[in-house]
């Protein structure tokens, strides 16, 4: 193996046992219970129901946490028993996965996508008595395999007459109701052995303090199941005392008191990112976590209340921009919106130089100053304006979409991490250079394996794999070094990612190519939006590409609204006739041809095909953390794969 230096390592151990002594006996009941006590009237959990804004403080859902603790136990659950949640950002998960903790139980959340065999099959690899379910829709999917888990003793719906979700939010006590759900039976009386979020308000409440002085740092936190881009997902055990020690190298690593800062929570409960921070740093350090069941909002929640702490993958960040952009072209001032425009370009040029290494010009930067106000409107416009770090990731970032938000003042920074490191593992946001994923976090050490796979060892590394000791053995070393599993290099100790060990193309002719080095090259080029490299047994590699749908309407734009549709000559060109128009795609050629510049021989891009659709995440393409389903990918677009390959090149390779 390839070591980093000792001195690194030296300092790495050094800073570890110095944070386990700083997280020594500590637990997330009793960090819960502390907070209780000593902030019991300052805010915990904010939500809106409908058009108001509510909010518990730490008291209020202290006792909430304690009634529905009662609840559970009245219902039989206990110490080393385990729930299912199935459920949406929201009040109630704070409380139940809490509740769960507080008894000496492990609360695991699961993807609300996940189909009924899936349910079964976590269900049952977990171990679950209790499944608790967000709405009818879950419920009737629960239903459905319940006859198969005979270990399930009791199913809770928190909102037994809501449809999906991801509209409406609770309110705290008593949750909404709608019309009847099929897993509901006539006059609202629920199938035996489930039950509803008010039966569980009617239950005496245990004492809080009490019972969290019997938590253990070694009780697990939660289970994490991972996304599963190939395979069945394996269950990542956490343990409580790997989760506070990561949430005391983040403070360290932000060097700041994090008592009130806001977070948003709007990614799914089951993302490791999610719990991370609303339930570990919540309680840790005393965030404010500021629930969105659905996604769809968080553009109205920023404005609202802003956070300063917020983390999006690239293709909201995008969308972000784009609705920024389409704002400042609205406004009905002239002078105001080319003002706001320029503050968006010039910041732009001046995070490109800086990542470049380059001066700024004088002029440039002058000009940047003179319009830093702008960019405080724009950012506060957006509910940005009191960041303290905006991360992104989960999928490679365009460059020039970083340099748009870091021209605009958001610290913006791409970080790296993984359930078994309990989230992050590299991170670098107030000293971020582009092209990698920042340095270890405080107490961590990496190093590279002969061929290039990145390892790490740390004091939030998980326990292992639920129930599966082989695969624990091959991801963990005798030294406790962990296999990630991703192939990367170090640049002067910040981690530069080059693709996943087990995603390597091999060409016909024998090369082995990382297709995420590739995809990043790609992605810095402005019509590249989404990508997937592709060409195992090719001569050379191919690209599906989704255009960048800003950067494509302001090439048409450019050019007099090319690809309009001739019978609607006063609308814009959609992605269809974008996507096929001879000139965008004679320029998309060229800008693969300059990324081809920045990649070897066997890495360049000699295909490609354009298509017109947009991959979200949780889809045939992309896992619900935005991860490409490459096999997915190859099977549902084998035609146009095929097509590419059987074409002559269309990209220029020098």
């Amino acid at each position: 193996m390839a070591d980093g230096s000792a001195e690194t390592g030296a300092q790495a151990a050094a800073e570890a046992a110095d944070i386990q002594a700083a997280v020594a006996g500590l637990t997330v009941p009793g960090l819960l219970a502390r907070q209780c006590r000593t902030r019991p009237d300052e805010a915990s959990v904010h939500w809106r129901d409908e058009d108001t804004w509510r909010a518990w403080s730490w008291r209020e859902y202290g006792a909430q946490v304690a009634r529905i603790a009662g609840a559970l136990e009245r219902l039989g659950f206990g110490r080393g028993d385990r729930a299912v949640l199935l459920t949406h950002p929201g009040p109630e998960f704070h409380v139940l996965d809490s509740a769960v903790l507080l008894l000496g139980g492990c609360p695991i959340s699961i993807y609300n996508s996940s189909p009924p065999e899936r349910i079964r099959h976590l269900v049952a690899h977990a171990g679950a008595s209790v499944v608790v379910v967000a709405d009818r829709v879950l419920l009737d999917r629960v239903l459905a395999v319940r006859h198969a888990l005979p270990g399930l003793r009791h199913v809770i719906v928190l909102r037994p007459g809501a449809g999906d979700p991801a509209g409406g939010t609770p309110a705290s006590g008593t949750p909404a109701e709608a019309p009847l759900p099929g897993g509901v039976l006539g006059d609202g009386v629920l199938p035996d052995g489930v039950l509803s979020w008010a039966d569980l308000l009617e239950a005496e409440p245990v004492n809080l303090a009490g019972r969290a002085a019997l938590a253990r740092p070694e009780d697990l936190a939660t289970v994490i199941y991972t996304s599963g881009t190939t395979g069945l997902p394996k269950g990542v055990l956490l343990d409580q005392r790997a989760v506070l020690w990561q949430c005391e190298s983040y403070r360290r690593r932000l060097d700041r008191d994090l008592t009130g800062a806001r977070w948003i929570s709007y990614l799914p409960l089951a993302h490791i990112a999610t719990r991370f921070y609303a339930q570990y740093c919540h309680v840790y350090a005393g965030l404010e976590d500021v629930v969105c069941p659905n996604p769809a909002d968080v553009a109205s929640v920023l404005p609202d209340r802003p956070p300063q702490l917020f983390f999006a993958p690239p293709y909201l960040w995008e969308r972000f921009l784009g609705e920024l952009r389409a704002w400042v072209d609205s406004l009905g001032d002239p002078a105001l919106a080319d003002r706001y425009r320029r503050a968006l370009e010039l910041g732009q040029r001046v995070a490109l130089h800086e990542f470049a290494g380059e001066a700024i010009p004088g002029e440039l930067a002058g000009e940047y100053a003179r319009l830093r106000p702008a960019a405080r409107e724009l950012r506060a416009r957006l509910g940005l304006g009191d960041l303290w770090t905006g991360a992104i990731g989960a999928a490679p970032a365009n460059p020039a979409l970083l340099a748009s938000w870091i021209g605009l003042g958001v610290p913006m920074f791409e970080g790296y991490g993984l359930s078994e490191s309990t989230g992050l593992l590299t991170v670098d946001p107030f000293a971020y250079r582009p092209g990698t994923v920042g340095r270890p976090m405080p107490g961590v050490e990496v190093r590279l394996d002969d061929d290039g796979e990145l390892l790490f060892r740390s004091g939030a590394a998980f326990r292992g794999y639920l129930d599966d000791p082989a695969q624990t053995s091959a991801a963990v070393d005798r030294d406790g070094w962990i296999r990630t599993g991703d192939l990367a290099s170090l640049d002067d100790g910040h981690v530069v990612l080059r693709g996943r060990k087990k995603e390597l193309l091999i060409t016909a002719g024998g090369e082995n190519v990382s297709p995420v080095a590739v995809e990043i090259a790609l992605a810095a080029q402005p019509l590249v939006g989404q990508v997937c490299v592709v060409g195992d047994g090719q001569p050379g590699l191919g690209a599906l590409v989704i255009l960048d749908a800003q950067a494509a309407a302001s090439w048409a734009a450019e050019r007099g609204g090319v690809g309009r549709d001739p019978a609607d000559p006063a609308g814009a060109a959609g992605p269809a006739e974008l996507a096929a128009h001879p000139d965008l795609v004679a320029e998309l050629a060229r800008q693969i041809g300059a990324a081809n510049e920045t990649l070897v021989r066997p890495e360049k891009v000699r295909r490609f095909r354009v298509l017109a659709t947009d991959w979200l995440p949780d889809s045939d393409e992309l896992t619900p953390t935005a991860k490409l389903r490459r096999a997915q990918i190859a099977a549902k677009y084998a035609a146009d794969i095929a097509a590419m390959f059987a074409a002559p090149p269309n990209v220029p390779v020098t």
